[in-house]
């Protein structure tokens, strides 16, 4: 499937050449209840990071360095953060949530056609801004 590809509600593959996304989303790595994403598209640095926090264990909190760092931990829980805590550019937080939802489509037709149901990955999570832009510029 092309960059510009995604998956109908009624599970047809759609292909709109006319309109390239503004923003894409390519997963690097994850480790200790975060994911690292590299972002491209206007408002960021070519392939800046990003972070998103989906879980977070005892594990992790007892080896935060501090109560400020442990609150800091618990308030990333289901955003997307820049570094330095730059704020997310408008419309940048909407397009990495389609962009989850369309994974999440192309898995399930794959995992489908291959006859492994069982595997299904579960609903995405939803993320939400860490800091808002003041403006559109």
């Amino acid at each position: 499937m092309s960059d510009y590809s995604y998956i109908s509600c009624d599970g047809n593959i759609r292909r709109d050449v006319n309109e390239k996304p503004a923003f894409k989303f390519h997963w690097h790595l994850s480790y200790m209840g975060e994911c690292y994403w590299k972002a491209y598209g206007p408002g960021f640095d070519n392939g800046e990071e990003l972070t998103t926090r989906h879980s977070l264990g005892e594990y992790e909190l007892s080896i935060a360095n501090g109560d400020v760092v442990r609150n800091d931990m618990k308030s990333a829980m289901f955003t997307i953060r820049r570094r330095a805590g730059q704020p997310m550019p408008y419309g940048a937080v909407d397009a990495f949530n389609r962009h989850l939802r369309n994974e999440r489509a192309n898995a399930i037709v794959e995992l489908t056609r291959r006859g492994m149901e069982d595997y299904l990955p579960t609903d995405p999570v939803i993320v939400y801004r860490d800091k808002y832009a003041e403006s559109e510029s």
